[in-house]
């Protein structure tokens, strides 16, 4: 290496800042959010954006599968270059494989592509030229929508998988690992779910309403969700969904179950694993399906609720 730097090129005059970067052969493509693509290549420059190429100026991430090279566009799909012919070739977007125009991340990784757009993951095999499977974060079992990033980890390594994986992540410090050259990619071989590994945990949300604890385990509302904190382990687990429509007010429990109180629900009953046990309304004996407050009363073995 040089022990000095060289300016070999100016990109924006507006001032976009640059947000990724791709080396390809002795080319290099950078994106930028606001003034589009730009390839360096023999000493010269040549910008891509909305007024030539492009259906957004705001470039996320770049990625290559087989000869094509990916755009990926935080509020338009992917777009995409053959590099062989060096001819624009259809988007991939809402009019065709994706759910969401809002990409935020690619992975490639062994012939394979994966891309986040919104709170949904899906695989292209490069080989192929195909789509393969998709899944949403709840489908990974991680908590958080959107998802946040698409981490490659290739085999080869002291401390690297077995075969080529991709970590999916949403932001809690927890990591779903996905395996493509395995079947359902690694889905459910050696084990019944997807595997995590798990780097760090906290709760999905800032605000909280109130809170009980049963063996173990720290149940707070917040929002329309009960967030999970274990004290012997010290982390959160995976919140539980309480109520489709009332926000949660407040939670007791008769120390074998949490019984919710919501803000339009009435009260819902509920085992530790999220498993409905029951629900009241107004048409059951509640006189308003406004919840506020709940107690036990372990003398009488009652559930009182204001």
């Amino acid at each position: 290496l040089s022990s000095t730097w060289a300016n070999v090129a100016t990109l924006a005059s507006d001032g976009s800042p640059a947000t990724t970067m791709l080396v390809v052969s002795t080319d290099i493509w950078v994106g930028t959010d606001g003034a589009g693509l730009f390839h360096y290549s023999g000493g010269s420059v040549q910008q891509y954006d909305t007024q030539n190429a492009l259906p957004s100026d705001n470039v996320v991430d770049l990625e290559m599968a087989g000869n094509y090279l990916l755009i990926g566009l935080a509020d338009a799909g992917i777009a995409r270059r053959d590099l062989s012919t060096n001819n624009w070739v259809a988007t991939w977007n809402t009019g065709n494989w994706l759910l969401s125009d809002d990409v935020l991340e690619m992975s490639s990784v062994n012939g394979w592509v994966h891309i986040l757009a919104e709170d949904v993951v899906y695989s292209y095999n490069t080989t192929s030229l195909s789509f393969a499977s998709s899944w949403d974060m709840s489908d990974l079992n991680l908590a958080r929508n959107p998802g946040e990033s698409l981490i490659p980890w290739p085999s080869g390594g002291n401390r690297a998988p077995a075969d080529h994986s991709v970590l999916v992540g949403d932001g809690s410090g927890a990591y779903t690992v996905l395996r493509p050259q395995m079947p359902n990619h690694g889905y459910g071989v050696g084990q019944l779910d997807w595997p995590q590994i798990v780097l760090a945990t906290g709760p999905t949300i800032t605000e909280m309403t109130d809170a009980i604890e049963l063996n173990g385990v720290l149940y707070i509302a917040s929002d329309d969700i009960i967030q999970r904190f274990n004290t012997s382990q010290y982390r959160w687990d995976t919140p539980l969904l309480a109520t489709s429509q009332g926000v949660v007010l407040c939670i007791a429990t008769d120390g074998t179950d949490l019984f919710i109180g919501t803000e339009g629900d009435g009260v819902t009953q509920m085992q530790t694993d999220g498993t409905i046990v029951s629900t009241w309304e107004t048409s059951d004996g509640l006189s308003a399906n406004e919840v506020s407050d709940m107690e036990y009363d372990e003398l009488t073995g009652q559930m009182i609720a204001i």
